[in-house]
């Protein structure tokens, strides 16, 4: 299936909080040939330069634990929450903001018609920011690796954030395969 590219510039991004001082806008990509959709928070420095999500240093662990569990990042469909760089880093913690929460607002469509156009039979939410987006509730330590009803109906299974695991938790690796694997067994039926 080929990806439908967003405009960036509609009405949407228009009326966000985000737009004046968001940095380009970054398409959702992969094939979603398994149907699983990985979700992440919002694109950073590297991801801004290149255009494309998850292209820095946690793109590189992704990569890593992706080929560990033997998947090519080309199957799954690969989004983020928010489409543009945010303000700051760890910005889209702060969800109790109503900045914050606007700017999600404001980018759920694009999300939305993603999920519509490509139908993932699973999402799997990466941290707690895209779990938020993708099932409402945060604490992604106590509801890793376990089946949750998505905001579309899927089931989603969270995971931890690839930065995360980055940044001196490598030991969560295990559990990032053992979370995609399930996921991708939940795919196939």
């Amino acid at each position: 299936m080929v990806l439908k590219v967003i405009q960036p510039d509609g009405p949407l991004c228009n009326r966000c909080v985000q737009q004046p001082i968001g940095r380009r806008f970054v398409q959702a990509d992969g094939s979603c040939s398994n149907k699983v959709l990985l979700l992440g928070d919002s694109p950073w420095t590297n991801e801004i330069a290149s255009g494309k999500n998850f292209a820095g240093a946690a793109g590189y662990t992704l990569d890593r634990l992706l080929r560990r569990a033997g998947y090519d990042r080309a199957n799954f469909l690969v989004a983020n929450s928010l489409w543009c760089k945010p303000p700051t880093l760890n910005w889209t913690d702060q969800h109790f903001r109503p900045e914050v929460a606007k700017a999600f607002a404001q980018c759920a469509p694009y999300l939305d018609d993603l999920v519509a156009q490509f139908k993932p039979r699973v999402v799997v939410p990466m941290g707690n920011v895209a779990l938020r987006r993708s099932c409402g509730v945060s604490g992604i330590e106590s509801r890793h690796s376990y089946v949750h009803e998505s905001v579309w109906g899927i089931p989603a299974i969270p995971t931890f954030h690839p930065s995360y695991i980055m940044q001196g938790n490598q030991k969560m690796g295990g559990a990032f395969v053992f979370a995609l694997r399930r996921a991708m067994e939940a795919a196939q039926g």
